[in-house]
């Protein structure tokens, strides 16, 4: 499977879930839905915008705010764009096609 980004977006939460040490990969990923589960709502919606945001708010990441890291999610909206992108590329093992 393939997902269409910019190369941006892709680094941008990478590293963010990087730099607070959020995996899913041989973890358990959250929303008590199946690896499967997550597979065939992301072949509807490559954005997974059928997962109400709401399931996400639990997952809220809250760390320390350290100097010179510039990717600590400041926002729920950045928060759930990069529990998203772990979904995407670790859980679906989507594959980037950068558009720009």
């Amino acid at each position: 499977m393939i997902n269409k980004t910019t190369r941006s977006h892709y680094e941008k939460y990478k590293e963010m879930a990087r730099d607070c040490h959020v995996t899913f990969k041989n973890k358990e990923f959250p929303m008590d839905r199946t690896k499967e589960t997550i597979i065939e709502l992301f072949k509807r919606d490559n954005h997974l915008n059928n997962i109400p945001l709401y399931e996400f708010d639990s997952y809220f990441y809250v760390g320390k705010f350290y100097h010179g890291r510039e990717w600590i999610p400041s926002s729920l909206a950045e928060n759930v764009c990069m529990y998203k992108h772990l979904l995407i590329y670790e859980v679906v093992g989507a594959e980037p096609v950068f558009v720009d």
